[in-house]
């Protein structure tokens, strides 16, 4: 679940691989939030849905006590922003770039009975975009992504080795 970001609350779903040593993680994931929708003013009926494609690496220390990991990290993401419009006589589908900076942390819980090789995350991490850039109808501003956005979520982790 995103916050922030896009114009509301957006669910989402990411997939990573990643590497782990006793005190340090990295990972390579792609994300995609699925759409949200943006409304003009002063006609609710046109507007765009956003939505977001990308890739991020991540890297941070880790902290184990039993079968609970501490997890800090900081990350980069990068990929497309995409605004389809919708009500309007003419209505765009436009990609541009997109990129932000991460931070933050999680709470892993790997049960010894699955003996390693799986965990339950919890997750949250503050969200600060490279680029912002305003989605406009009639020269008049729509929405524009915030200054910042918290992103919080539960994943499944399948540990090889």
């Amino acid at each position: 679940m995103g916050v922030g970001v896009l114009p509301r609350a957006t669910a989402g779903l990411a997939a990573a691989l990643g590497l782990a040593w006793p005190r340090l993680r990295v990972g390579l994931g792609y994300s995609r939030w699925f759409r949200s929708p943006a409304r003009w003013g002063e006609d609710r009926s046109i507007g765009a849905d956003l939505s977001l494609h990308v890739a991020t690496l991540r890297a941070g220390p880790v902290r184990r006590v039993g079968p609970v990991e501490l997890q800090a990290g900081l990350g980069l993401e990068f990929g497309a922003l995409r605004a389809a419009g919708f009500g309007s006589e003419v209505n765009l589908d436009r990609r541009t770039w997109w990129g932000a900076t991460l931070v933050g942390g999680g709470l892993a819980w790997a049960p010894r009975a699955l003996r390693g090789h799986g965990a339950l995350l919890v997750q949250a991490e503050l969200v600060v975009p490279l680029h912002r850039p305003t989605l406009l109808y009639n020269r008049e501003p729509i929405f524009r992504p915030g200054a910042a956005g918290v992103r919080a979520g539960v994943q499944l982790e399948v540990r090889f080795f």
